[in-house]
């Protein structure tokens, strides 16, 4: 297609030209919001990366928030709270105990999730969940992931 004919253009440097200019490139990306592709220019269809703030990743990534689910078993009397958003479960005698074993299975299936991230990128109904665990990747402590899900 025309270059003419494009109505939004990516800033799209090489591997090489971006390893020279590194801090120039990070200069715009941080104060300027630039988003930049970078990709081997000798090779046709190569992969490529892409470079962007932080804070617009953050604004990107606000928009999925965490909806808990808090169910009592009747037959069981124990506590269930379900995370729809990339279908993880944790279950107690009660809420605290509940809450405790939900954060514990978000970890092990956040970990899990990255560790199988080229087959999960290719799956639709895994490939949706990806927002919801960059953002739980984004949490340093127990607590900045409690207070994600709002437990």
């Amino acid at each position: 297609m025309d270059e003419k004919n494009f109505i939004f253009q990516d800033t799209v440097i090489g591997f090489r030209e971006l390893r020279n200019n590194i801090s120039e490139v990070f200069d715009n990306v941080i104060y300027n919001f630039d988003i930049v592709k970078s990709t081997n220019k000798k090779k046709r269809h190569s992969d490529s990366a892409v470079i962007l703030a932080a804070k617009l990743l953050d604004g990107i990534l606000y928009a999925y928030t965490f909806k808990p689910v808090v169910q009592c078993d009747t037959q069981t009397g124990l506590q269930k709270i379900t995370l729809n958003e990339i279908d993880v479960v944790g279950s107690g005698e009660t809420k605290e105990d509940a809450a405790a074993s939900l954060l514990e299975a978000v970890q092990s299936s956040t970990v899990e999730y990255f560790s199988n991230i080229d087959l999960n990128i290719r799956l639709d109904e895994q490939k949706k969940k990806l927002p919801y665990y960059l953002k739980i990747r984004q949490c340093q402590t127990l607590q900045d992931l409690e207070d994600l899900l709002s437990l």
